[in-house]
């Protein structure tokens, strides 16, 4: 009876892994860091703004979570997006 839990660790282990290998991500936060740094050259354009609200959100959503991570915390926009 002591193997059924380690089993249902480990097939969630693997289960977990499979999920991660298999991850998609879609949207503005899916794009690269080149995209990030050549819509930056025009700070005023609509993707440049688009980019720099999905990046504090996304810190924002972190600190939000918890886990003792705060990313903002000490920061503001401006440090984030430099």
């Amino acid at each position: 009876m002591r193997i059924v839990p380690g089993c249902l660790v480990a097939a969630g282990l693997m289960i977990g892994s499979a999920y991660a290998q298999t991850y998609t991500a879609l949207g503005a936060g899916s794009l690269s860091c080149g995209t990030w740094t050549a819509n930056r050259l025009s700070a005023a354009s609509d993707p440049a703004r688009q980019d720099e609200q999905w990046i504090v959100r996304f810190l924002s959503g972190v600190g939000w979570v918890g886990n003792g991570r705060d990313p903002p915390n000490g920061v503001d926009a401006e440090a984030v997006w430099a």
